[in-house]
């Protein structure tokens, strides 16, 4: 069966019609509120046509995450600490305008609920513990995260 050589899941025969070529896939990062808190997940995703259907956040238990805040703004927003890069605020003399409050493993982040994209959808919306990855998009329909080697979220 074909697989993808990075994430070791098995190509549909769409992919497959498509040919091993670089192409361009869209990515968006969102924001996801976590419910009872001023704060929010910052997840990227390479499937922004099924956040409609997304159930849950996936974490990895022993990968980095941070908390930070914007120093003008005070949004608060937590991402894998190996994705910082992506805030790309900078004051005039070149610093960040994010700072980091604190560090925590995806562990601690299991069960922690968010408020839905799509207020007209309402299924259960919490951060499940996964195998690995920073974080994944959980949709119903989808019994295996891709990321973590057909293993249950």
């Amino acid at each position: 069966m074909p697989q993808d050589p990075k994430s070791e899941t098995v190509l549909s025969s769409h992919e497959l019609a498509l040919g091993y070529r670089e192409v361009k896939d869209p990515s968006i990062y969102v924001k996801f509120k976590v419910r009872g808190a001023e704060e929010s997940f910052l997840v990227w995703t390479t499937t922004p046509w099924t956040l409609i259907s997304n159930v849950a956040l996936c974490v990895g238990t022993e990968i980095d995450y941070v908390r930070v805040a914007h120093v003008e703004s005070g949004e608060v927003l937590i991402l894998a600490k190996s994705r910082l890069q992506v805030l790309l605020d900078k004051n005039e003399e070149g610093a960040s305008l994010w700072q980091v409050r604190g560090e925590l493993k995806g562990g601690e982040l299991e069960g922690l609920e968010y408020e839905p994209l799509f207020t007209y959808i309402r299924p259960e919306k919490k951060v499940l513990v996964c195998h690995g990855w920073l974080f994944c998009l959980h949709r119903g329909w989808h019994r295996y995260c891709p990321y973590c080697s057909g293993l249950w979220c």
